[in-house]
């Protein structure tokens, strides 16, 4: 952002940054597995960041918002997101515990990201629990 705000003739000071940290917080392994699951059908979504990582789906998906929902659709992306590498995922999400979300944050941070958006993977179920888990984490750095 730095850069190009100088390319641009701006101030890099001056802008307020803000990133997107798909998140979850699993208790067991069930909902390890669900949220890992949606974190890689998400990431065949964004085949620029499979790409940059140099990971190649051997199926070309749509962008979710170009595609038609059928079953079949659906199927198709879930299998071929189960076989992405855990690896992919915890490159550029964080799925685990509060202290593997913090070291993401941290990173974050250390790029000079000043606010963050969080979306959980678990969500609705674990919606009260997560925001309790991250008013913790952010009263800790207070």
């Amino acid at each position: 952002v730095s850069e190009a705000a100088r390319a641009a003739g701006r101030d890099p000071r001056k802008i307020d940054t803000c990133s997107h940290l798909l998140m979850a917080l699993p208790r067991n392994s069930e909902e390890r597995a669900s949220a890992m699951l949606g974190a890689k059908a998400t990431l065949l979504m964004e085949k620029r960041t499979l790409a940059n990582m140099g990971y190649e789906p051997r199926a070309d998906f749509l962008q979710y918002q170009n595609f038609t929902i059928t079953k079949e659709y659906v199927a198709s992306i879930m299998k071929e997101a189960s076989e992405i590498p855990d690896e992919y995922v915890h490159r550029c999400m964080a799925v685990g515990t509060l202290e593997e979300v913090e070291r993401m944050v941290e990173q974050f941070a250390k790029a000079g990201i000043k606010h963050i958006v969080i979306a959980d993977f678990l969500a609705p179920k674990t919606t009260k629990r997560t925001i309790q888990s991250l008013r913790k984490l952010i009263a800790s750095h207070h």
